[in-house]
């Protein structure tokens, strides 16, 4: 009866789960994730400000003083815009 094979392969009380190491794949997803979304909101950040940049001074006769506050509310909005919109297609496809 002390058969090692028998031995080794006995039922061992053994956790169902490993909540710390879920804990830690849980976080190291959620980790990656949040990289690529701040990676995603900077570079949509860097194009309206580059296009904004290149625009200025090709709209510089149609934007006189009145219309420039217009004009950076409208950039300013746009980020957001995206962002509302992001948020509303990931709550869609759940």
């Amino acid at each position: 009866m002390n058969d090692p094979l028998r031995l080794m392969f006995a039922p061992t009380n053994v956790p169902a789960r490993d909540l710390a190491f879920e804990l830690r794949v849980l976080e190291a997803v959620e980790r990656r994730r949040f990289r690529r979304q701040m990676a995603l909101y900077v570079l949509v950040a860097l194009v309206i400000l580059m296009g904004s940049v290149f625009l200025t001074p090709l709209l510089g006769p149609v934007l006189t003083l009145p219309a420039l506050p217009v004009f950076l509310s409208v950039i300013g909005v746009l980020p957001g815009l995206f962002l509302a919109g992001r948020q509303i297609l990931a709550i869609q496809r759940v």
